[in-house]
Parts: C-alpha cells; structure tokens; sequence
C-alpha cells in the first residue's frame, strides 16, 4: 500500500460542508424518510427507481410488503439505447407507476428513460416523477417533453453551484451507508467478530486460498468516520472463468473482475460485494450488431438465471452462447460463495452463518 496522505469525505469536501459528514447524512436521511412518506407512497404505486445512485438512495424506503405495491430498479444503457428493467416485487396493474430518481441536472437521463418505456413498454405508464434534488432549468424542460406527468422534488436550486453542492452532501449518505451503490451486483454484508489487525492486510492474505492467481488491492479513503473500504482486483481472471464449461476466450472478453469490501469497525459489519464485467468479442459483435444483448434484452427485462449455466442466446445468426449479464450474475454469486467459505472457516474472521 502507498504512503499517500489520508483522504475521507472531511478532507476533500470539508470546505464546502456546513457540518460534519455524519450530521450531513442523518439530516439528509431523515429528509428523505418524510419525502417518501408525506409525497410518493401514501397511494401505494408501483415504484421505479433509476440505478444506481437513486436506488442507493431511496432503496432503505420502499418496502413492498407495507407502503408500495411493486418494486423495480431501472438502468438506463447509454450504449445501446434501452433499459435493464429488475423487478424485486411483483407489479399491481391496478395501482399507478412512478419514477424516483435520486438528482435531476439537465434531465437527460430520466427525459431517455422516459422516452424509452414511451417507445418500447408502453404499458408502464409513468404519471409522476420524484427527485431528492433537480435543478430548475432542467426540470422545466421535462415538464415541457412530459405535459402529462407530474413532476416534484425534494430541493429545488436554480444555479449550477447550488446542484453541485447539494450533490456534495448527497455523497455524505452513500459512503455512511454498508450498501454499494452499484448493487446490481451480488452482496452480503456479514457480522464479523472484532478484526485486531488491519482488515487489508487480513483479506490479501485469505484470497489466495480461493485463487492461485496474480491480484493488486486499491484502497477507497473516500469514506465517513472509521469505515475502510477496498478492492481486490483479479488480474488473471481466466483463472476462475476456465472452471465453466461454458467459458469460450474466443467469444468473451473481461473487461473487470474483482471483489469490493466495506468494514465497519465500530459495529464489526463487513461488506463483500462480487462483480465480473463480462461482453462479447467486440469482433463478434461488428458481425452480428442486433444480438449484444441477446433475446431477454429485446424485452428490456433481465431474468438472471439462477446456475451456472448461464441463458442461451440462439440464433441462425448467431452462435448458442450466455447472455453476459447471466455471466455477469453467476460468476459473481461464485466467487462470493468463494469467498463466503473462507469467512466461515478462517479463525481470523469468525463468521456464523446461522
């Protein structure tokens, strides 16, 4: 690890703070549980939430089985123009949609999302739109695109300068939180007993144990209070990727494989988040550019399949392979289950799983 000077929220946004981060965020929290309370679900509406900051942010509110009726998170694909829609409880037809987003800036990424379920879902009628923050120049020209939809925010601000800080403090709450932000990918969060020596040090000696490979660790300082947050990253991931028959180098590419850890110290919780960001060989894909995402992607709703074999893609066109977001959520599941097995059987970490 290098011996650079410490960074955390206090040091790289304590200038422009009017409190301590940690004030910052219980504030902000509890603006939030009113919000969601008082304005988005007293009519228990079907709830969409754009990823990955605003499903970060309003996810701890939303409860399926007491104030919504159906819960859904929405990813917006700047490449190839469409939506990942992952439903976490089923959708009432009766009952109305909404669309909640954690900041509205120039509007660009709710007006396409908009445009979008217009265009390809037009059952998923949206009637209102719910933002912690939006900035009025922006706001307005939803409004202008969507006359038939209502549109409310939690701050409202007019220059630039004032959404920028306003942003500033929203990082306040997503590094106080365990949650990751990206949290499409498989997590758990796991009551460790009280790590003595440094957790780093202490998970780069573990890894070994599951994978043979090379590895480097980076370290995130930007964080609230005493929490740690790091990443192992797999610099040979054919390594792990090689133990499915499925596995072609010839078809897929690696762009990322790593495992994302958060500790907290104070109450012993230790994050392990898995990811492994996986797409076709951009040559097949110059060759057959209306299948990147295969026939679940068509309908905009992603089934992640539950083994290792991943959904097949078939085609005349086309060679039988697995969607990359299949592999994406498999391999992922495996190496926290990798993992997962050093935590309930190093004495360092101590772990009961029941």
């Amino acid at each position: 690890m290098s011996d650079l000077p410490a960074i955390n929220i206090e040091s790289e946004f304590l200038k422009s703070l009017d409190a301590h981060p940690v004030d910052i965020a219980h504030r902000i929290e509890n603006q939030l549980e009113e919000f969601v309370l008082a304005e988005i679900t007293p009519q228990h509406p079907n709830v969409y939430v754009l990823e990955r900051k605003g499903f970060n942010l309003f996810r701890p509110y939303f409860d399926p089985s007491r104030n919504v009726s159906g819960l859904n998170s929405i990813k917006l694909l700047y490449n190839s123009k469409t939506i990942r829609i992952n439903c976490y409880s089923e959708n009432d037809p009766e009952k109305e949609n909404v669309l909640v987003t954690d900041a509205i800036g120039e509007g660009k990424e709710v007006d396409i999302t908009l445009s979008t379920l217009n265009e390809f879902r037009p059952e998923i009628k949206i009637s209102k739109v719910y933002a912690y923050l939006a900035k009025q120049d922006g706001l307005n020209k939803l409004v202008e695109n969507f006359p038939l939809i209502q549109f409310n925010s939690l701050k409202l601000v007019t220059s630039s300068e004032d959404y920028r800080e306003e942003h500033k403090r929203l990082f306040c709450v997503y590094h106080s939180r365990m949650e990751p932000i990206d949290g499409e990918h498989p997590y758990k969060i796991y009551d460790i007993k009280s790590v003595e020596s440094d957790i780093i040090h202490d998970v780069q000696s573990a890894i070994p144990s599951i994978y043979p490979g090379e590895f480097d660790i980076k370290e995130d300082k930007l964080l609230i209070n005493s929490k740690k947050a790091f990443s192992v990253n797999i610099l040979e991931p054919d390594l792990i990727l090689n133990r499915f028959s499925w596995y072609d180098p010839e078809v897929y590419e690696v762009d990322r494989m790593q495992f994302r850890f958060k500790y907290d110290p104070e109450n012993f919780k230790l994050r392990v988040m898995a990811l492994s960001l996986i797409n076709y060989n951009p040559n097949l894909l110059s060759k057959w550019p209306h299948l990147i995402f295969g026939n679940c992607f068509k309908k905009l709703d992603v089934k992640f399949c539950q083994t290792s074999i991943g959904c097949s893609t078939r085609s005349s066109q086309f060679i039988v392979t697995c969607c990359p977001h299949c592999i994406d959520w498999n391999i992922s599941q495996y190496l926290l289950s990798q993992f997962e097995s050093i935590l309930t059987t190093n004495p360092v970490f101590s772990v009961d799983m029941q």
